[in-house]
């Protein structure tokens, strides 16, 4: 997933993992997917996750008194959920305001 700040808005080193998907179905090249319509996806940004990797190594290294292992958590489901049949119209918006010089075919999706 792309940066939300650091080292800048939208940075994103490589395509993997949803930018994949969300580029060849906005290219029109995908139009279904083997997905939950009502299902959840837990997209961090990669600077948040960073953050949140340093954070629990700032943790275990101040409290490593304990003898108990840590668990450490950092998903967007519980607080934030992204349910895929509300995110796609919002996508299709954003399709129509930015298409792709590179577009196929008309772009949608279908979960199946």
């Amino acid at each position: 997933m792309n940066a939300i700040r650091e080292p800048y808005p939208g940075w994103l080193d490589s395509m993997n993992g949803p930018m994949v998907a969300t580029s060849l179905i906005s290219l029109g090249l995908v139009h279904a997917v083997p997905i939950r319509s009502d299902g959840t996806s837990d997209f961090v940004p990669v600077d948040m996750a960073t953050n949140g990797l340093l954070s629990a190594i700032w943790d275990y290294v101040v409290n490593r008194e304990r003898n108990e292992p840590q668990m450490y958590n950092y998903a967007s489901s519980d607080w934030n959920p992204l349910v895929l049949c509300e995110y796609r119209p919002v996508f299709y918006r954003r399709v129509e305001e930015y298409p792709s010089a590179k577009m196929i075919w008309y772009p949608f999706v279908l979960f199946i």
